[in-house]
């Protein structure tokens, strides 16, 4: 392909054609997509892992008699997105069907959907180690959370690019 748009083609030159061109483009698409997807599930993967470590951090806090923790933490992937949520514990309810049972509310990370990061307050009446801990890991999760919403916006990209394509040779096949 580079000798073609460096030197031409000639009409003796009957080795590339428009549909070859079309097909090649394709399947370079459709492994971008694909290292897209891998991309995007490496990152959802990296804020497990965060969050798996936070876990394991705040159970040596609180095995080392901390004061009890109140902020809760969870990864997933729902359609496509990545989620990497901060929620505060709640106590046992004192009446009704679910009657000893703990709660956690998820917290709104109350900053623009193109900002991935929480706001500090999010954590303010945190014990201190708890604060800490969290901020350190909302950093990461940051990170994650931004890397996730640079792939959407090139998956989105790419969706573009294939219709293009598409259109570019579709009097051709």
């Amino acid at each position: 392909m580079r000798r073609v748009t460096e030197e031409g083609s000639s009409s003796d030159d009957n080795a590339l054609k428009l549909p070859d061109i079309g097909a090649s483009s394709t399947t370079a698409i459709q492994q971008l997509e694909q290292l897209l997807e891998h991309e995007f599930y490496a990152a959802a993967a990296h804020a497990r892992l965060i969050c798996d470590a936070y876990w394991s951090n705040m159970q040596d806090e609180l095995a080392s008699g901390a004061e009890d923790a109140t902020l809760q933490t969870r990864v997933r992937v729902i359609d496509g997105t990545l989620q990497a949520v901060w929620m505060r514990a709640t106590g046992p309810a004192r009446s009704g069907p679910s009657k000893g049972r703990y709660y956690a509310k998820q917290l709104p990370k109350g900053t623009a959907s193109n900002n991935p990061n929480y706001s500090k307050a999010t954590f303010t009446r945190c014990p201190s180690w708890e604060k800490e801990l969290a901020e350190y890991v909302e950093g990461h999760y940051a990170k994650q959370r931004e890397r996730a919403m640079i792939l959407t916006q090139m998956r989105r990209l790419m969706r573009r690019y294939k219709k293009v394509v598409d259109q570019s040779y579709e009097d051709y096949k």
